[in-house]
């Protein structure tokens, strides 16, 4: 996703008991708190015990542009742009 502060990758790895392995891919901002919150995801866990984990990079302009032309088409990545 691209912020104000810069182009980030988040990735999810190591997906254990989660409802079809699936994230829904998400960006809001939420200013109600002193501190602003960012939700990048959202999941279902399948019975007990669901567990994932979660890399984020930072990148420059030219490796985020880059990824996103590689993945404009790809229904298993989300590509956010600032909408500001």
């Amino acid at each position: 996703f691209q912020e104000v502060t810069g182009y980030f990758l988040i990735r999810f790895t190591k997906l254990n008991n989660l409802a079809n392995k699936n994230i829904t891919p998400m960006y809001e901002l939420d200013n109600r708190r002193q501190k602003t919150r960012i939700l990048i995801g959202k999941l279902e866990v399948d019975g007990k015990y669901g567990s994932l984990t979660l890399e984020l990079t930072a990148l420059s302009q030219k490796q985020f542009f880059k990824l996103a032309d590689k993945y404009k088409n790809d229904a298993g990545m989300s590509v956010i742009r600032k909408s500001r």
